[in-house]
């Protein structure tokens, strides 16, 4: 692979050494509703989410749905019960 290691992380998913690249990721919290949107694309815009997709995993505490465009591209994530996902940091507390 071009000369990247892959560091193995828990649950078997990996992660390409070397190809790092800072992107700045915006996360909004609604604290009444516990629900937060992590924006994977810098705008989206309304109707532009063509299709969510729910993740299921016994590790999660929380519920995520994966919002991808027309194209199938992840665009942003949809965390509902994100103060048991999210360190209260990430959500601004």
């Amino acid at each position: 692979m071009g000369g990247h290691r892959r560091q193995e992380r828990p649950g078997g998913l990996h992660r390409l050494a070397g190809q790092e690249k800072e992107v700045n990721l915006r996360i909004e919290y609604d604290k009444e509703a516990d629900i937060a949107y992590v924006y994977v694309a810098d705008l989206i815009r309304e109707g532009e989410a063509a299709t969510q997709v729910l993740v299921e995993a016994d590790e999660l505490r929380g519920d995520v749905v994966l919002d991808l465009d027309e194209n199938g591209f992840l665009i942003g994530i949809e965390i509902l019960g994100a103060s048991r996902v999210l360190r209260p940091a990430q959500l601004g507390r």
